[in-house]
């Protein structure tokens, strides 16, 4: 009886680690700066899976390096406050062909699903443009 209750435990455990392997692991870097970047009380923090960004004023581009172990779909949350200006939003890949793109004028709060191909580099772009607020990004693959 033991044996079989062994051989069960050893069958759970190479079940879960097959699992664990198979799920999609995301590696980030960033808050990348393109310069010129001109910006005013800028501040900012990130994490494995979120950026987060306030500014008096910021005119210029900033960016998230992201890629995946396999492929898989990505959920992008996010939020923005808009005092003044405009601030975009745009996924890309290595090859600049854009998986996402939006234009925001208002603050605005909103998610969606993206597909990232296995070991292909993305940027999240945040381009401000005379822009005064704060923004959130928050990713996680589903």
């Amino acid at each position: 009886m033991s044996k079989l209750i062994y051989i069960f435990l050893l069958l759970v455990i190479s079940a879960v680690k097959m699992i664990a392997q198979e799920k999609a692991v995301l590696y980030t870097t960033g808050t990348h700066f393109i310069l010129p970047v001109e910006k005013e009380q800028w501040q900012n923090t990130n994490t494995d899976n979120f950026t987060r960004a306030s500014y008096k004023w910021y005119n210029g581009q900033t960016y998230i390096m992201m890629v995946s172990n396999k492929d898989t779909t990505v959920q992008l949350d996010y939020t923005a406050v808009i005092k003044k200006g405009k601030l975009q939003i745009e996924v890309s890949n290595a090859k600049n062909e854009v998986v996402y793109k939006t234009t925001l004028k208002a603050d605005t709060k909103d998610l969606e699903k993206l597909e990232l191909k296995a070991d292909e580099i993305y940027h999240i772009t945040f381009t401000g443009q005379q822009t005064s607020g704060s923004y959130a990004c928050l990713w996680k693959t589903i």
